[in-house]
């Protein structure tokens, strides 16, 4: 950083001096000013060597901006207590701080979560990420919105599905997760879906939460407490790939 600042002072002083110098003056200036410049590359490619902060093999395989085949199986292979990640519950509990849900499972005890991807509705759909404990009677609903639109009455109808397998208000969590934490776009619900999606929402069992501050947040905290060397890479290759809070 030095020396790009003193190379940046440099060619400011030559960019003055071209137009009240004499020619020789000009082209010692020059000299000084290529010379700075080789040096700031030099150190340029020294950086790219020996830290690569632009190498992420998930933007490399382009792959980051895939909700469910990227974001979804990684964020529910964290989620699940048997994961390959080897810290059991760790995580899950670290998703619940961090995504507000502490009220929500106070009086579980274990960790017996059933963690599904592309969960299968009986014609309603397929939830992103769906948790459920069979034995509190307990489910955690998540659509994964990064990029993609939203579907047609989407929410209302995992909603329904909950409700439909026995699930009362209480037991429910309905999480729309995206990059900013905006609402859903009214032109995928009709009157029925907003009136009910607002209801829920007023009684905290609906929830729009962001990848740029909660899940953000919370793949920061399971860096801080990863033990394994190649977890901490991968999660921080995969906290590159996540939205900045503005």
């Amino acid at each position: 950083m030095e020396k790009l600042q003193r190379f940046i002072t440099d060619f400011r002083i030559f960019a003055d001096s071209v137009a009240t110098e004499d020619f020789n003056d000009v082209i010692e200036r020059c000299k000084t000013v290529l010379d700075g410049f080789i040096e700031v590359k030099k150190d340029a490619i020294m950086h790219e060597r020996t830290v690569a902060d632009r190498f992420n093999p998930f933007f490399i395989m382009g792959v980051s901006h895939r909700e469910t085949i990227f974001h979804s199986r990684i964020i529910g292979e964290l989620l699940r207590p048997t994961g390959t990640h080897g810290h059991q519950d760790l995580f899950l509990h670290s998703f619940f701080k961090c995504f507000h849900l502490e009220d929500f499972v106070q009086h579980i005890t274990d960790s017996n979560w059933l963690v599904t991807l592309e969960k299968y509705t009986q014609g309603l759909g397929f939830i992103d990420i769906y948790l459920e404990h069979k034995k509190a009677r307990k489910v955690i609903l998540i659509e994964n919105k990064l990029f993609a639109t939203d579907q047609q009455d989407q929410l209302y109808r995992y909603y329904s599905f909950a409700k439909g397998r026995g699930f009362s208000d209480e037991d429910i969590r309905l999480i729309y997760l995206t990059n900013d934490g905006k609402a859903p776009s009214n032109l995928s619900m009709d009157e029925t879906s907003a009136e009910t999606l607002k209801r829920l929402a007023d009684a905290g069992v609906f929830l729009k939460r962001s990848h740029a501050r909660h899940t953000r947040f919370w793949i920061e905290k399971c860096l801080d407490r990863a033990e394994a060397e190649r977890l901490k890479i991968t999660l921080e290759y995969y906290l590159e790939t996540l939205p900045n809070e503005i």
